[in-house]
């Protein structure tokens, strides 16, 4: 019998696979990420007051859409293919499947939307140590958003409008998230401390981390059932 990380091992590398060969799935959402955020900095012309305080929400509010595009699917093509009701007959095989999925789901939607990021952010005016900030903050906040996200995609996986109600339960759970890291770039930029932000954002992905996958385990079971 396969260990447990052999088997995760397998599995993420067939959703890499599988997500690979279905590049308009996973492009769309980074295409849609790059095109927001340089729409603004024409949008407002050569303002660079203006530029520089938006900067942040504007590329947050940019990754937080090109997730809610793809998260709705996150889980149907396993539904539909009856793979998802074999992972939940063997509790085993069930978290090595989410860990995965999840896994897969971060290097093909939101490492390429933080390794562009600090591109954009000079489109602008930032200056470096803002970027710094800014990237720093969309790697704490990213996994957050993605385990939430996977949360409200395996409540709302039989619903027949799935994507406008992903977005009502999972978006008042976002906000925390987003005031947090704008406040982070924003006392980053006036030179003060943001070490206490930075500390509740990192609190708040590891018990997101610790908490969701075994939520999710439990809420995949009971809606596949």
């Amino acid at each position: 019998m396969l260990k447990t990380s052999s088997v995760f091992t397998v599995l993420l590398q067939h959703e890499i696979k599988m997500q690979y060969r279905q590049s308009a799935q996973w492009l769309t959402p980074l295409a849609f990420y790059l095109f927001v955020v340089c729409l603004f900095p024409f949008a407002l012309g050569s303002m660079q007051s203006i530029l520089r305080q938006s900067a942040a929400g504007i590329i947050w509010v940019a990754l937080l859409l090109s997730l809610l595009m793809s998260l709705p699917r996150l889980f149907h093509s396993d539904l539909n293919d009856g793979s998802l009701a074999q992972y939940c007959l063997r509790p085993s095989r069930l978290m090595p499947y989410i860990s995965a999925k999840l896994l897969a789901y971060a290097i093909l939607y939101i490492l390429p939307c933080l390794l562009l990021t600090p591109l954009l952010a000079l489109l602008f005016y930032l200056p470096f140590s803002s970027i710094l900030v800014l990237v720093l903050t969309l790697a704490l906040g990213s996994p957050i958003l993605l385990l939430i996200g996977s949360l409200g995609a395996a409540l709302t996986l039989k619903a027949r409008e799935s994507g406008a109600l992903l977005a009502l339960v999972i978006f008042p759970l976002y906000i925390p998230v987003l005031i947090l890291a704008l406040n982070c770039v924003n006392l980053a930029e006036q030179n003060l401390p943001i070490n206490a932000l930075l500390a509740w954002l990192g609190a708040y992905c590891c018990v997101a981390i610790a908490l969701i996958p075994s939520a999710l385990k439990a809420i995949l079971k009971i809606g596949v059932a």
